[in-house]
């Protein structure tokens, strides 16, 4: 990826109607990638960001999902439609992610799911792959920020874990999303982060997901 790609993306979210973290029913979700087309049309949206759940082994045809993204690109050319994965973070900062997948894919995504109860090592783990050099020719977005810490019970007391964490990612120009379905993120967080590495995502597994939360989808978040 050029440089000038990243900061097309960045340029795309602040001044655009996304549609960023969409699952489709090739993982968990319950649509196609063409009904998140139709949906965004009617609802007067100009671009889409699909972001499905990879693994190394992953449980479906990866070739067939970038298809349906060419297809959609054909058939609705009124919309900037971009294709991305969802990786699973992995104790020490790796990436549970095929090279090859990898390789066909300008976005990746990464997230905290099942994971040790450590703070620590959650902590050494993210910074290490802020860090990489593995994935800079990529366009990288921190998902689900402090959703794994509530989930395991940790998230009290880890204020400055967070800003920690959120600085390194700024260092190294990863983006961080605002997940609108669980908004973890403090509002003196959001205000430590450049507006334009921040990136409002939907989450979404559904349309009635994207129902529920489309009166937050606004083209840029705006710096307080």
């Amino acid at each position: 990826m050029t440089a000038g790609l990243s900061e097309k993306f960045k340029e795309v979210i602040l001044n655009k109607k996304c549609l960023f973290h969409l699952h489709t029913s090739y993982t968990d979700g319950k649509c196609t990638v063409n009904d998140y087309c139709k949906w965004a049309v009617d609802h007067a949206f100009e671009v889409l960001i699909f972001t499905e759940h990879i693994r190394k082994n992953p449980s479906y045809d990866f070739n067939t999902f970038l298809a349906d993204i060419e297809k959609a690109r054909i058939c609705y050319p009124g919309l900037d439609i971009w294709a991305g994965v969802e990786a699973k973070v992995l104790p020490g900062g790796e990436l549970d992610i095929a090279p090859e997948v990898a390789s066909r894919v300008p976005l990746i995504c990464f997230a905290c799911h099942s994971f040790p109860k450590d703070r620590e090592l959650y902590q050494k783990s993210l910074q290490n792959l802020f860090s990489s050099p593995e994935w800079r020719d990529k366009i990288r977005v921190w998902v689900h920020p402090g959703r794994f810490l509530k989930k395991a019970g940790l998230l009290s007391g880890s204020f400055s874990l967070l800003h920690n964490l959120a600085a390194a990612a700024i260092r190294q120009g990863v983006l961080v999303e605002v997940n609108l379905r669980e908004n973890l993120l403090s509002d003196s967080l959001m205000r430590s982060i450049p507006v334009q590495l921040l990136i409002r995502g939907f989450d979404a597994h559904s349309l009635a997901d994207l129902d529920e939360c489309c009166t937050w989808a606004v083209p840029a978040i705006k710096a307080t």
